[in-house]
């Protein structure tokens, strides 16, 4: 097959390991001369991917020296989305040679048993997390990049989802609907990531010349992350922008308890299109971060802190999309002046 130059930069181990009819492992095996892999096989691997263009990944092989390739996935317990990132993660690195090592991180837990016990060239850590678990991570020198949440000093590289852009969307999506009364489900306290879901719910309220109401927003956890039961008034808001799928799919069934028909008489939106958003009824409208777009940019910017410590990117933040469903519609007997004061 013949590889352009502009082929040449993007090539992978998978696209070697297709070449020849082999794993990414073994190819993987082969570039970082480990053992498992036959002399001749080893030969014929590192003379294709020469021809390939894969000379600057062998070198940042080379530089790694003693490297196992193996990359430690700190998962925090019970976060949301912390396993399809999990998941997504652990296929992209392999794709490029790496193997997933996963420890779940409990709430209280101060330090790490993998980094303490196990040789990692670097850690993933996904889902938000206590600052006396972060500075563990910093004192133990590897190359580390924070997934789904930030942490508050700049040398902490990380990637996030556009939280605050997707809040904003999901109220203005409501509110041009017809609906001024737009309550926030989801305890703000709780991480960052529903923090900034919350601004930017409050960013469209405002926006629109509404006055948010404390008393609507609703904590659908306390500040540990235990669940707490919806609430319900006869009086509430008309419409509800959800922190998680998981709030939204449990507030519709205590809306419904309570004689309220969804979307006729509340509308539902939310974060998420996952598990919970399927089991919805109806389907539920949802603003749908790019997890496999996070997962694949988490993977390449652990790799290449590996290769080079001095590589520094600051926080990458990551889109989404709307997804309008049955869950939200026009408010009843109501046509609403939108005012926006901002154009």
């Amino acid at each position: 097959m013949w590889y352009s130059k502009s082929m040449k930069n993007s090539i992978t181990l998978r696209d070697i390991a297709r070449e020849l009819g082999i794993s990414a492992v073994t190819v993987s095996k082969a570039l970082s001369d480990k053992e498992g892999v036959g002399k001749d096989l080893k030969q014929r691997i590192r003379t294709r991917a020469e021809e390939m263009g894969y000379r600057k990944n062998l070198l940042a092989s080379d530089l790694r020296g003693q490297s196992g390739h193996n990359i430690g996935l700190l998962v925090r317990q019970g976060g949301q989305n912390a396993q399809s990132l999990e998941h997504e993660i652990s296929r992209r690195l392999l794709e490029e040679g790496y193997y997933s090592v996963i420890e779940v991180i409990k709430p209280d837990q101060a330090g790490s048993l993998l980094l303490e016990s196990s040789k990692v060239d670097g850690v993933l850590v996904i889902g938000a997390q206590k600052p006396a678990f972060i500075n563990t991570i910093l004192q133990s020198g590897e190359p580390c990049v924070l997934v789904d949440f930030f942490y508050d000093a700049e040398h902490l590289d990380s990637v996030i989802g556009d939280n605050l852009y997707g809040g904003y969307a999901l109220t203005k999506h409501l509110i041009s609907l017809g609906h001024q009364d737009v309550g926030f489900v989801g305890n703000p306290h709780l991480d960052d990531q529903t923090m900034d879901r919350y601004l930017g719910y409050c960013k469209a309220i405002n926006e629109f010349g509404f006055c948010s109401d404390l008393q609507w927003v609703y904590q659908d956890t306390d500040d540990y992350g235990q669940d707490k039961e919806p609430q319900i008034l006869e009086d509430g808001p008309s419409a509800y922008v959800c922190s998680h799928s998981k709030s939204a799919y449990k507030y519709i069934g205590a809306l419904k308890k309570a004689g309220f028909e969804i979307p006729s008489d509340r509308s539902i939106a939310s974060f998420e299109d996952d598990v919970f958003s399927t089991l919805c009824v109806p389907p539920l409208t949802v603003f749908s971060l790019d997890y496999q777009e996070m997962a694949l940019t988490a993977a390449q910017a652990i790799i290449r802190k590996i290769g080079d410590p001095s590589y520094h990117f600051g926080r990458k933040t990551i889109g989404g999309r709307l997804v309008a469903r049955e869950s939200t519609t026009k408010l009843k007997k109501s046509l609403v002046k939108e005012i926006n004061r901002f154009g």
